[in-house]
């Protein structure tokens, strides 16, 4: 056989592929393939052009096989060689993924019952194992999202995701998946799905074990990780203050109740975020709004640490006067709760008709209290809250009769802030 009988038929087949003619190209392209692979130059060149030709001739199963025999050969030449098997890897790759989500292949202009994850199914389940095969559902997935065919990128992603669970670029597909959901307006199902992303890709995960040698697929991990989560956190923030304007507005005790579920949802992903991203730059923001969440969950003890830690924080100090104020209001809600569970009473305050009180030690929520206080009114002794807030303090302790400590705070109140208003009461109350 002539060493220019490959080339000849490849030009042969152009010839009748640019005449249309398609059944005699595919003829040409066979005698180059029929030759094998062994110093055929034109191997990958016919099978690439002999696939092309079938789904021109919308023969959509021939092109299918032949594409894929492409990518195998390239794949096992690599193997073989070290070098590119075929420079049309990518091409039969992408025209995999056009063939399968092409929806009429029997030619009577409508769709057919068969769809492309069917029928990529049908080629291609139980061959999980070869390298191309995921190549091919992404592409397919891809050429989906592209078209706007949303619902059926999703199906295709899921496959992904659960036959190659740690594949390098699955955040990526989750991310994907999240958007698709997005744009279908399936909001609640995209929350979901980024919650999802910490336990499939996040700290501890299988995926971050198995990929730990690769480096920029953690980067890019951590960064949709990052996104996934901080949304998450502001989706529930949000609808948990939109629920408690509606529930305040029309005195709704279960739109409250509701609300204070998405405030809890919230600050859970806020924790989680805050766990795994510690030097974020958004770290001092953030842990400001998980304090308000857990504010208006009604865990107030857990609020009041949060806040303390945006009060003395080095990083910011944008929020530094509303975290020390609202550590005041978080005990000051715990001392209410408390009471209204009947486990803290306050005593009433001493008159000058209280024959007999004894001094009692401050109650543990009391002393925290009362430390806020003291802290607002070191750190902000100029701001216009300080004076009533040192006078709440110092009635904490005239209250259950710490009448040295209370004579102390209401002189000292008296001395700094003479002439606001509280200072008239201090002086009273002395």
């Amino acid at each position: 056989t002539s060493r220019f009988n490959p080339e000849a038929w490849v030009r042969i087949g152009e010839y009748h592929f640019d005449e249309n003619e398609l059944t005699a190209a595919i003829t040409a392209y066979r005698k180059v393939i029929d030759l094998g692979p062994k110093g055929n130059a034109y191997y990958d060149e016919a099978l690439y052009k002999l696939a092309w030709t079938y789904y021109r001739a919308d023969k959509f199963p021939e092109a299918i096989k032949n594409f894929d025999e492409l990518v195998l050969f390239a794949d096992r030449e690599l193997e073989r060689t070290g070098k590119a098997g075929s420079e049309m890897r990518p091409e039969a790759i992408q025209y995999l993924g056009i063939s399968f989500a092409e929806e009429d292949w029997n030619g009577d202009q409508q769709a057919d019952a068969e769809n492309g994850l069917q029928r990529i199914d049908g080629v291609y389940r139980g061959r999980e194992a070869q390298k191309h095969v995921y190549e091919v559902y992404r592409r397919l997935a891809e050429i989906y999202f592209d078209t706007t065919k949303y619902e059926d990128a999703i199906k295709v992603y899921k496959v992904l995701l659960e036959r190659w669970p740690n594949q390098a670029d699955n955040p990526e597909v989750q991310e994907r998946t999240i958007t698709a959901l997005e744009r279908l307006r399936q909001f609640d199902q995209a929350i979901r799905e980024r919650e999802e992303f910490t336990r499939l890709f996040g700290k501890g995960s299988e995926w971050e074990k198995i990929n730990r040698n690769n480096p920029e697929a953690l980067k890019r991990a951590r960064e949709y990780d990052e996104q996934a989560l901080i949304f998450a956190a502001v989706s529930h923030h949000k609808e948990g203050q939109r629920l408690r304007n509606l529930g305040i507005a029309s005195k709704d005790v279960e739109t409250l109740r509701k609300a204070g579920e998405e405030y809890a949802v919230a600050a859970a992903a806020y924790a989680k975020y805050l766990d795994r991203f510690p030097h974020s730059k958004n770290s001092y923001e953030v842990r400001f709004s998980y304090a308000s969440c857990l504010f208006y969950a009604q865990r107030f003890p857990e609020a009041a640490v949060q806040y303390a830690e945006v009060r003395d924080s080095n990083l910011d100090d944008r929020y530094q006067e509303d975290a020390a104020f609202s550590v005041t209001k978080a005990w000051e809600q715990q001392v209410q709760a408390l009471a209204d569970k009947k486990e803290l009473s306050e005593p009433a305050l001493p008159t000058a008709q209280t024959v007999e009180f004894k001094a009692t030690p401050l109650p543990e929520a009391f002393q925290r209290w009362q430390a806020a206080l003291d802290a607002y009114v070191t750190l902000l002794p100029k701001s216009p809250k300080a004076p009533r807030l040192a006078y709440k303090a110092a009635e904490i302790a005239y209250r259950f009769g710490q009448f040295p400590d209370a004579r102390k705070r209401f002189g000292l109140l008296y001395g700094h802030y003479c002439g606001d208003a509280m200072a008239l009461n201090a002086g009273h109350a002395v």
